[in-house]
């Protein structure tokens, strides 16, 4: 039941009949497990607690439903309850994959190099295309304790190839991406299972604070400084993620039509939402009507993009005042000013603090008297 409701709830994603989809979602809602339509709705707010109640309900008719599992330990983790989570991850990963926790974490201790493991720890914060992660504490010959971190990935999902490509290839034609991103040690197969590792330095993170937010800046500009012209480069036979996003198609007018459409559809769901219906109707009449979105040259106004910058994806190290970005599965070409967007969506700034701080900053993207409303509408998207 839980994949259904993926299926038909495919957000941020170009489809011409996004509005069909919504209101399949929500028909089927109505007539089939409407607690499965809350839970989903619940872990996508962030409600954890919430969910994890209504989780409890569902979880006897659902125990062999991975994904709803793998959702369900999610949660439990953000909770606190990290046996909780540990427990149902490790189930999801030896139904999905075949493969025992206990081969996964022997395999994440063949690292190449003289290396001594003193010890190595399950951590089950996983996500959508991951079963979480091995940390393996070494000592090095200079009896200085350091650790490496191995993401548990099945070979079923196209994002582990996006990563491996992206630290084995990105990474070496444009070198100063290396000193966003942590060390990478390599990629690992686990013969005769459904399982691979990536490996990266581990970082001693911290979540980075509203102060930290020209340091962030800095880094997208990094990231933003690989071109749209280079797209073809780039990307190689890795070209999944042509036409698949929104944030790379807003100067099309189907895909603001498709925004505008799906932002309605959630609106009406909204009992308090005038101010936002507002806003939006003066999106629709500024972008469609004036046909704002031709300014929008692809050649200036794309760029590389990491497409899930938030900030459990941005990792303060602890002491240094160094900041790294992970999670390298997602990468497309978009417009710039995307990943702020999705970073500035996680915290509670103002609209005015965003245009200070970001676009009269940067001087971002549009010299026009409507670059307002163009910000509004990737705000309001995401």
């Amino acid at each position: 039941m839980f994949w259904i409701y993926k299926i038909l709830s495919l957000k941020r994603k170009r489809n011409p009949s996004l509005y069909i989809k919504n209101k399949l979602l929500e028909i089927f809602t109505k007539i089939t497990n409407k607690k499965m339509g809350l839970f989903v709705n619940l872990c996508r707010s962030r409600e954890f607690l919430k969910a994890i109640e209504i989780g409890n309900d569902l979880m006897h008719k659902n125990n062999g439903n991975s994904e709803f599992l793998k959702q369900y330990a999610i949660c439990c983790f953000y909770s606190g309850n990290i046996e909780r989570a540990k427990e149902i991850m490790s189930k999801v990963l030896v139904s999905e994959t075949k493969c025992e926790l206990e081969t996964v974490i022997e395999h994440s201790s063949m690292i190449d190099g003289n290396f001594t493991i003193s010890s190595s720890e399950y951590d089950c914060h996983g996500g959508y295309y991951n079963y979480g992660f091995v940390k393996n504490c070494l000592e090095d010959n200079d009896d200085v304790k350091r650790c490496i971190v191995s993401k548990i990935v099945s070979l079923k999902s196209e994002q582990i190839n996006f990563e491996e490509y992206f630290y084995d290839n990105i990474c070496k034609r444009y070198p100063e991406l290396i000193s966003i991103v942590p060390e990478f040690h390599g990629y690992h197969k686990i013969a005769g299972s459904k399982i691979a590792l990536i490996r990266t330095g581990y970082i001693q993170k911290a979540i980075p604070k509203n102060k930290d937010i020209y340091e962030i800046i800095k880094i997208n500009r990094i990231i933003e400084s690989i071109p749209y012209v280079e797209d073809e480069m780039l990307f190689g036979d890795k070209r999944f993620i042509r036409d698949k996003y929104i944030q790379q198609s807003l100067h099309e007018e189907i895909t603001n039509r498709e925004a505008i459409s799906e932002m309605n559809f959630f609106l009406n769901k909204i009992k308090d939402g005038e101010k936002l219906k507002s806003l939006v109707r003066r999106l629709e009449k500024t972008i469609l009507k004036k046909q704002l979105y031709k300014k929008i040259k692809p050649k200036v106004h794309y760029s590389f993009c990491h497409n899930d910058f938030h900030r459990n994806n941005i990792i303060a190290e602890k002491g240094l005042g160094r900041f790294k970005v992970i999670d390298w599965n997602s990468y497309c070409v978009a417009l710039r000013g995307w990943d702020m967007n999705c970073y500035f969506g996680y915290y509670e700034f103002k609209f005015d603090e965003i245009k200070e701080m970001y676009i009269d900053y940067s001087g971002l993207i549009f010299k026009t008297q409507n670059s307002d409303f163009l910000m509004n509408l990737i705000y309001v998207i995401n």
